[in-house]
């Protein structure tokens, strides 16, 4: 599958097309830091709506347009390692 970079359409979120009918850009939110992969349909109708960040709950974006979209979480700000208990010591 070829993809061509359309460009950055506003800070932390890059576009890319490919050959499935649809657009996949990599968005980065403002506030928290939490990085998304998202998707919108070039072929499959949506609504109108916004999604907002899953860790802080800022608003990321919003489109008037009716394109299906999706967003998943790849990278939530502090949580890339999670942090693992040492194990507590032996009572005696």
């Amino acid at each position: 599958m070829a993809q061509s970079t359309i460009g950055p359409c506003r800070t932390g979120i890059t576009w890319l097309r490919g050959d499935l009918g649809m657009q996949i850009f990599d968005m980065t939110c403002p506030y928290c830091g939490t990085i998304y992969k998202g998707a919108v349909s070039d072929t499959v109708r949506g609504q109108p709506g916004q999604f907002q960040c899953q860790i802080c709950a800022e608003v990321l974006d919003k489109w008037d347009e009716p394109k299906f979209r999706v967003y998943r979480i790849m990278s939530p700000t502090g949580e890339a390692y999670l942090h693992v208990p040492t194990t507590p010591p032996a009572l005696v």
